[in-house]
């Protein structure tokens, strides 16, 4: 990778008085403004549409809030082969998204906390290609989370609504059974992850099969559309950003680092946006080693606890390597099929900088555990 240093188009984008911009000595840019959108209107297409293509969904009526619309419900499944799960949808007017939350439904026993909390981490990372997160939070329990700006609903909701509900009852029903394994003190975390494919296929073939119409084939052909890595080129190029681009069959990457200007922290972080057919994803690679038996406990700790607090970035931990990963997930239609010139930018500044602020917000935290001075 040539060392080249990705300058202001990553970094100032008017993100206030936070930690990243005190790192990083670049100048400030002005964040376009984009016309407000509707919570309501947000709010009917997501309930809308689950009524309309899941059978066995319950809905309970909306409950409208200061912070946002949260409407509660549980997906049954007649023939007994999963257990009902809980299922949420949020609409979050303050920061213009949808997140969709599901509740795995085994009990956890307090005795077994521990356990289940670092098998959320690693089952996380083993699906790590889903757009859903796995965590477990604050009221001891296992959860899935995914969500999309609001915009992503407005410009395809077939798509959204898929990508959404599909990551969310996918991830739910792979882990299902290994997580009970783990209740019941059947086996470890990393033993119980390790049957997560087998889980996982049954899962697949099941929805495939359900009358969820779990993969309906009609997301957006986009005919007569430039390629994303296209459009995503030009705004690097337009940008005067320096980055290496890479394709292949199935994905294109662009990979680079950002170098930071005070030396107390960390001083250089690599970074890479991934362009599938459906996802565009942005991440950030923690240049810490975390690797080895110290702070195990805590890191696991860490990791639920920014999963379960944040909407929108997610941490990925490979606890056996030592690796972690800061990561954001957006359809490509949003690039493809922007709404506004403003809203382009918008998304496109969040595929580069959330990844960021996530990493800077836990990177002390981390080297707190890790005793570093």
């Amino acid at each position: 990778m040539r060392t080249k240093i990705v300058i202001a188009m990553f970094i100032g984008f008017a993100l206030g008085a936070s930690l990243m911009t005190a790192i990083r000595s670049f100048p400030q840019r002005e964040m376009p403004k984009a016309e407000p959108v509707d919570k309501c209107q947000v709010a009917k297409i997501a309930t809308e549409w689950f009524k309309n293509h899941y059978q066995n969904v319950k809905l309970r009526n909306p409950v409208v809030t200061d912070d946002g619309t949260v409407i509660s419900g549980e997906v049954v499944y007649r023939d007994g082969m999963f257990s009902p799960y809980g299922l949420e949808i949020v609409v979050c007017p303050s920061n213009e998204i949808i997140v969709v939350r599901g509740t795995c439904p085994v009990e956890i026993r307090k005795g077994r906390i521990a356990d289940m909390r670092e098998f959320a981490v690693r089952a996380d990372f083993k699906m790590r290609e889903s757009i859903a997160t796995l965590y477990f939070d604050a009221e001891g329990s296992l959860r899935c989370r995914a969500s999309m700006p609001f915009d992503a609903l407005l410009i395809d909701a077939e798509e959204a609504m898929w990508m959404l509900a599909a990551s969310i009852e996918s991830k739910l029903l792979s882990c299902e059974g290994a997580a009970k394994r783990v209740c019941d003190e059947e086996c470890s975390p990393t033993v119980a992850v390790g049957d997560i494919k087998e889980f996982h296929l049954l899962a697949e073939d099941y929805l495939r099969n359900s009358s969820c119409e779990y993969d309906s084939g009609r997301f957006a052909a986009y005919e007569g559309l430039p390629p994303v890595e296209d459009v995503v080129k030009q705004w690097f190029d337009k940008e005067q950003g320096y980055y290496e681009m890479h394709r292949d069959p199935c994905t294109t990457r662009f990979s680079g680092f950002w170098r930071y200007m005070d030396d107390d922290y960390f001083d250089m972080v690599c970074y890479r946006v991934d362009i599938a057919t459906r996802t565009l994803v942005g991440m950030c690679h923690c240049p810490l080693s975390l690797q080895g038996d110290g702070g195990h406990d805590e890191i696991v700790g860490l990791v639920s606890d920014f999963n379960s607090r944040h909407d929108r970035a997610s941490l990925k931990m490979d606890l056996d390597a030592g690796r972690l990963t800061t990561q954001y997930e957006m359809p490509v239609s949003l690039l493809r099929r922007p709404r506004s010139q403003a809203r382009f930018r918008n998304v496109a500044i969040d595929m580069t900088s959330l990844p960021d602020k996530a990493l800077v917000e836990i990177y002390e935290k981390l080297r707190w555990i890790l005793g570093a001075k």
